[in-house]
């Protein structure tokens, strides 16, 4: 989403799986984001991260260097802490939230929202 800012240190590689949502403002500095994983607005994740999928990564959170998140783990806070596990419910949001990104994607690049020149 905008604002994004995805980056890794030199010589270490990021990987991003599939159905993956980033939130406005979001730092991405770490190694590896699993699938069907949220990363919340403004959330930071820095050097050496390791996310595992499904995972929700709160507004706001900051996961220090060489956190490694395990598989449906809900993490909040400042430095990110674990407080309760995915819910299928949070499933759905996620599902949903990385399908209205496509869609919107693709109703761009079609052509459907014109640039719209600044008075």
């Amino acid at each position: 989403q905008d604002g994004t800012v995805v980056h890794t240190p030199h010589g270490t590689p990021l990987d991003i799986a599939d159905d993956v949502g980033v939130g406005h403002r979001a730092v991405v500095h770490g190694r590896r984001i699993g699938s069907r994983t949220l990363i919340g607005i403004a959330a930071v994740v820095l050097d050496d991260c390791e996310i595992g999928s499904m995972c929700i990564i709160a507004a706001g959170t900051l996961l220090p260097p060489g956190t490694i998140v395990p598989d449906r783990s809900v993490m909040m806070g400042v430095p990110g802490v674990f407080v309760r596990e995915v819910s299928d419910r949070d499933l759905e949001v996620i599902d949903h939230v990385v399908r209205s990104y496509l869609t919107l994607g693709r109703e761009h690049a079609a052509g459907r929202f014109p640039n719209i020149a600044a008075p």
